[in-house]
């Protein structure tokens, strides 16, 4: 039996009461009369304030709470599979009571679920799940026993983090200085030998000032944006550049002192010489020359785009759809969420977004520098590949394959990216 609410269908509160009253019933006829009564009270307490909060509709959640453990209370049935008979059992009671299609399979699917509490379903899922850590832990506990329950718990308790723009941020001004930064490094690289240290610098100043870039675009239009998007692209270019002397730097020094063959080491020797060489000529001609334009361009964005107080980030949706998309089977939704840690870090480390829990920067970093390793193994693999193709007798399969195991250890790696991933889900 539903009552129709502003066009919506609502369960009326005589029908939620009724099945209340019955799964209240048989917690106190149960095997473990205490428990159950208790444990369904809590439940039903905490999903009820986590629904005000998520604005989640209370009379589908209403009914989650109390029944999501019927398959116990009335069955018997425990561990794993109650989760299932629950929901089966639910979907008996609430077919009884007319409930519409719609509803029953909401209620019997977070039902079904709540019991996943490793994995991320959906928001009426999350909340019985979140409610049910919440009914075992009374508080948070004084230490983190490392599950996932315990950090559902936590932050089901404390809330969703929540990204804020600071008012008082010129982002047009900070770009400015940023591409200044990036003029001046350019034009010392090309008067003296470039180190790897060199090239670090200038891709993180890049990056930075991109970031700001994709920080006013969200918000500008017209004139404004095209000009966004043509620094951007003339930034990217510069970027590109650096990628070749980079992955070289970085492979030889991944595999320096681990492997016997001397004549991949002066392979490599050779190959970095080059690549860093190839950049020289670069930086003194091309780069000296589109930094110039660049700053031209840069220096009409802030009052031309109102780049001061700029509403770019007024809630976090976009955000949760690059992470709910994040799949570690799929390297470019990996690239995506690397690239997101990335925009984020830098936008509060340059003081123009802040962060409702100051904590969330450091699984930013994690999750940054997780994915960065994955990301590490492939162009190293890559590379390795090219060698082998290029130069057979440098390298055999045996040492080509050792070689890889000793760089990155992907299974650990792999499930510290699951753990952030878990944890970016939970908080964002």
């Amino acid at each position: 039996m539903v009552v129709n609410d502003n066009n919506q269908l609502k369960i009326s509160i005589p029908v939620i009461n009724q099945i209340r009253e019955y799964c209240y019933s048989l917690a106190e006829h149960s095997g473990d009369k205490a428990f159950e009564t208790e444990h369904i009270k809590k439940v039903e307490r905490y999903a009820l304030e986590l629904a005000d909060v998520r604005k989640l509709k209370t009379d589908i959640v209403n009914l989650i709470a109390v029944l999501h453990d019927i398959g116990r209370t009335k069955n018997g049935i425990y561990g794993k599979g109650h989760a299932k008979a629950s929901a089966a059992e639910a979907k008996i009671i609430l077919k009884k009571f007319e409930i519409n299609k719609k509803s029953i399979n909401t209620i019997t699917r977070a039902i079904s679920n709540h019991n996943k509490k490793r994995k991320i379903h959906g928001k009426y899922s999350e909340l019985i799940k979140d409610a049910d850590s919440m009914a075992r832990y009374s508080k948070v506990p004084d230490f983190n026993d490392g599950s996932r329950e315990f950090l559902r718990n936590k932050y089901a308790r404390i809330g969703k983090c929540i990204i804020s723009n600071i008012e008082t941020a010129d982002a047009g001004g900070i770009l400015y200085d940023k591409i200044k930064e990036i003029k001046i490094n350019i034009e010392k690289m090309s008067g003296e030998a470039i180190a790897p240290a060199d090239v670090h610098e200038i891709r993180v100043d890049i990056r930075i000032a991109r970031s700001i870039i994709w920080y006013i675009k969200k918000s500008a239009n017209g004139n404004c944006r095209v000009l966004l998007e043509i620094l951007d692209k003339d930034l990217r270019d510069i970027f590109k550049d650096y990628e070749t002397a980079r992955r070289t730097h970085v492979f030889r020094k991944k595999i320096k002192g681990q492997i016997s063959s001397g004549k991949l080491m002066d392979y490599l020797d050779k190959a970095k010489k080059n690549a860093y060489g190839k950049l020289r000529e670069k930086v003194s001609g091309k780069h000296r020359t589109a930094i110039e334009k660049i700053m031209e361009k840069a220096e009409i964005i802030s009052p031309s785009c109102g780049t001061k107080s700029t509403d770019s980030i007024p809630d976090n949706k976009p955000i949760q759809q690059i992470i709910k998309s994040a799949n570690i089977q799929d390297f470019n939704s990996m690239h995506r969420l690397r690239i997101l840690c990335k925009k984020l870090i830098y936008l509060q480390r340059t003081g123009i977004i802040t962060f409702s829990q100051p904590d969330f920067i450091e699984l930013l970093k994690a999750l940054h520098n997780n994915i960065g390793l994955l990301n590490d193994r492939i162009d190293n693999e890559k590379m390795l590949k090219k060698i082998y193709k290029d130069k057979p007798g440098i390298t055999h399969k045996k040492q080509f394959a050792s070689i890889l195991n000793l760089m990155t250890d992907m299974e650990n790696t792999k499930e510290q990216i699951d753990s952030n991933l878990f944890e970016m889900n939970i908080r964002i």
